[in-house]
């Protein structure tokens, strides 16, 4: 395990400096040894990580996958608060690859999902996205409120890098 996490901490690093492939490697090497060791928590936020890393890349259908997995593990072992970043991962790939009305159903499914959990932080990503698929959808009154209501959650929680994402994401409208 604590090679696992110390792989995934290299990937950590090396995304951080824009080596994207040695992260890659980093992070498919912790997801196997994790995966090995049964640790399922750990396992499911290293493909998170991994998911997302492809999704930075361009690499989709491996983003995809690698989502799915994370969420399969999220659920399996009860991680609501997991299971709705992911879910809203998923909701900013389909947006990435244009499928505005598939993402707006994973924004709302995370949406639900942290509102359950009490998770404040996904709840205003969520908001910000089901805005934003609208925006895509050119129905500007409706995302107007959803970011109106992104807003102040980020506002709330004095979340200033999110706040300000939503209040560029408004100036679309």
């Amino acid at each position: 395990r604590a090679e696992g996490a110390t792989l995934a901490g290299l990937a950590v690093v090396c995304q951080d400096q824009g080596r994207m492939e040695e992260a890659l490697a980093f992070y498919e090497a912790a997801q196997a040894i994790l995966h090995e060791c049964a640790d399922r928590m750990a396992e499911g936020i290293v493909l998170g990580n991994l998911a997302t890393l492809h999704n930075d890349v361009g690499r989709l259908a491996q983003a995809r996958t690698a989502y799915d997995a994370a969420l399969a593990i999220t659920r399996e072992i009860g991680d609501r608060v997991g299971e709705g970043v992911t879910l809203g991962n998923l909701g900013k790939l389909l947006r990435d690859l244009g499928k505005f009305d598939e993402a707006r159903v994973q924004y709302e499914a995370a949406l639900a999902v942290a509102r359950d959990a009490g998770d404040r932080r996904t709840e205003g990503v969520a908001l910000g996205g089901i805005g934003s698929c609208l925006v895509d959808l050119a129905r500007p009154e409706q995302a107007l409120v959803w970011l109106d209501a992104a807003l102040e959650v980020h506002r709330e929680l004095g979340n200033r890098r999110f706040e300000g994402e939503t209040q560029a994401n408004r100036g679309d409208v």
